[in-house]
C-alpha cells in the first residue's frame, strides 16, 4: 500500500510539474502558491498580508493560489504553516521555497512556542530564501535558521482600503482612542489600557477593535470604553479616519500592520518602542516616554505634523511597492534556476 501511495504522490507531482511547464509555454502568468489562505474577509497580520499579495501581485505577472494542489512555481511559505514533508516533495520537483518569517524569540518560551520555532528552524532548511518582516526579525529568528540568504520586506498596506479619504464615524467633539489587536496575549500588554484611560481626558473615549473583550480585564467596565469586537478592513478604516491617534502598547511585533494602517489613514502614533514598530513609525508618532499624561499631551498637541509625517511614511509600505519586492525576490529565484 506504500508504494502505491507513493506511485500516485510521484504521478500527481509530475503532473503538478507539467501542468506548471504548459503554463510557462503559453505564456502563461508565473504562480505563487500560499500556505496561507488569503481569502478569508476578517483576521490577524499574517492573514491579512497575505490577502495584499494576492490582490497585488498579478500587477507584477504573478498568479497566485492559496490551493494545496495546484501546480506553483514559487511557494511562500508562511512561518510554521507548512507540511515538511509536502515541502520536500515540491522542492524535489524544482519548486522555490520562500519562507516569510512573522515570528520573533522570546526569553523563558512556553513548550508551544519552543516547538513552534524548533519546526520553523526545520522548515527553514529546506528554502532558498528567507524573508523577514523586519529588521528586528531578522536580528532576532538568525540565530535559529539555517538559511544564508535572506531579505528584510516590510508588510503591505492596501491603499484601496486604508487611506486617508473615505467614510469615517462623526466626530463628537471629544478625543477618539483607537486601539486594534487580534489577539490577547501577553505581548499585547492589554492593561496599559488601563494606565491609558487614567491619562486621558475624562471626557475622551476609547474604541477597541478586535478580541479584548476576551481579555476579562477590569478596564473593560469602565463608561469610556467602547468594545467593538472583530470588524473587517473597511470597517477599521472608517474608525481609524475618525480616531485621535492609535493606541498602540504591544511589546517586540515584529512589523504590526496595524500600525502601517494607521498611518496611512491619517491616524497618529502612541506606541512602545520596541521591535519592529520603532522602525515603522519613525517621526510619524509619539513613544512612550514614561509618562502617558505628557505623551498624549505632546500627540495631541502635534497632530496635524504627525499626521503628514505618517501618511509620507505608509507611503513607502505601499501594497504595490512591497507586492513589487517580494516579486522581484520571486523572478531572481526563477532566473536562477
Amino acid at each position: 500500500m506504500r508504494g502505491i501511495l507513493s506511485g500516485i504522490r510521484g504521478r500527481l507531482g509530475w503532473a503538478g510539474e507539467r501542468r506548471a511547464e504548459e503554463r510557462r509555454a503559453d505564456g502563461g502568468a508565473r504562480r505563487v502558491g500560499l500556505t496561507l489562505n488569503a481569502a478569508t474577509e476578517r483576521g490577524g497580520g499574517s492573514r491579512s498580508f497575505a490577502r495584499v499579495l494576492a490582490d497585488w501581485l498579478p500587477r507584477y505577472g504573478f498568479e497566485v493560489t492559496s490551493d494545496s494542489a495546484a501546480a506553483c512555481d514559487v511557494l511562500l511559505v508562511f512561518a510554521h504553516l507548512a507540511d515538511f514533508r509536502k515541502l520536500k516533495r515540491q522542492k524535489a520537483r524544482g519548486v522555490k521555497l520562500v519562507h516569510r518569517i512573522d515570528e520573533r524569540l522570546e526569553p523563558n518560551e512556553s513548550r508551544f512556542r519552543r516547538k513552534k520555532h524548533e519546526f520553523i528552524a526545520r522548515l527553514n532548511t529546506l528554502v532558498d530564501v528567507t524573508v523577514f518582516q523586519s529588521h528586528f526579525a531578522k536580528e532576532n529568528m538568525s540565530p535559529i535558521l539555517a538559511c544564508p540568504r535572506s531579505r528584510v520586506i516590510h508588510n503591505g498596506v492596501d491603499p484601496t482600503v486604508f487611506s486617508a479619504d473615505g467614510p469615517a464615524p462623526p466626530l463628537e467633539g471629544r478625543p477618539r482612542v483607537l486601539h486594534v489587536s487580534w489577539s490577547v496575549g501577553e505581548s499585547k500588554r492589554l492593561d496599559r489600557i488601563a494606565g491609558l484611560l487614567d491619562a486621558l481626558p475624562r471626557e475622551a473615549r476609547v474604541y477597541l477593535v478586535g478580541r479584548q473583550g476576551e481579555a476579562g480585564l477590569p478596564f473593560l467596565g469602565d463608561p469610556r470604553v467602547r468594545v467593538l469586537g472583530v470588524k473587517n478592513r473597511e470597517e477599521v478604516a472608517s474608525l481609524m479616519r475618525g480616531s485621535d491617534f492609535l493606541f498602540f502598547p504591544s511589546e517586540f511585533d515584529p512589523c504590526p500592520n496595524t500600525v502601517i494602517e494607521a498611518m496611512a489613514c491619517g491616524l497618529p502614533v502612541l506606541y512602545h518602542p520596541s521591535g519592529g514598530t520603532v522602525e515603522l513609525v519613525g517621526d510619524a508618532g509619539v513613544p512612550f516616554s514614561g509618562s502617558l499624561e505628557a505623551d498624549v499631551s505632546r500627540l495631541l498637541g502635534d497632530r496635524p505634523a504627525l499626521r503628514e509625517r505618517g501618511l509620507a511614511r505608509a507611503r513607502e509600505f505601499s501594497a504595490e511597492r512591497v507586492a513589487g519586492r517580494y516579486a522581484e525576490v520571486f523572478r531572481e529565484l526563477l532566473e536562477d534556476g
